[in-house]
């Protein structure tokens, strides 16, 4: 954040009342400081990059909880288990991206192929087996 405006300032007074603009979101906060003969700069944690760095997390993991919630819905094992392996490889794989550009594109990818598992889900399931895969048995069977 850097000073832009000094707002009341008594002759005698030891402090100012000051407007300080992000140079990062441009949004204004009001602060006080101590009079200096200069123009003062100085660095705050901006709370806009914070709550923007959290909605991104969260929209993340709501993705990510979505797709895992669309894969568990094949009754087929192994197009549900192929899919669940597959977002949890993609989310791995990306984990530790900082690129704002490349993450939002990467969300977008994300989106896409939540559309396209939702599709196939209820296409997969128009023609399951009646028969479950023995996999599916044994796993049935040993809880």
């Amino acid at each position: 954040m850097r000073l832009s405006l000094i707002l009341q300032a008594a002759k005698s007074g030891r402090q100012l009342l000051v407007s300080c603009e992000s140079q990062a979101t441009g949004h204004r906060v009001m602060r006080i400081r101590e009079r200096t003969q200069e123009k003062l700069e100085f660095l705050h944690k901006d709370p806009w990059l914070d709550q923007e760095m959290n909605s991104t997390k969260l929209a993340t993991l709501t993705l990510y909880k979505q797709l895992f919630r669309e894969c568990h819905k094949f009754s087929l094992y192994n197009y549900r288990e192929y899919f669940v392996r597959r977002v949890r490889e993609d989310f791995r794989k990306n984990r530790n991206l900082q690129d704002p550009t490349k993450i939002a594109e990467v969300l977008k990818y994300a989106q896409e192929n939540l559309e396209v598992i939702k599709r196939q889900v209820i296409v997969g399931n128009l023609y399951t087996p009646k028969q479950r895969s023995i996999i599916e048995n044994q796993s049935l069977s040993s809880r």
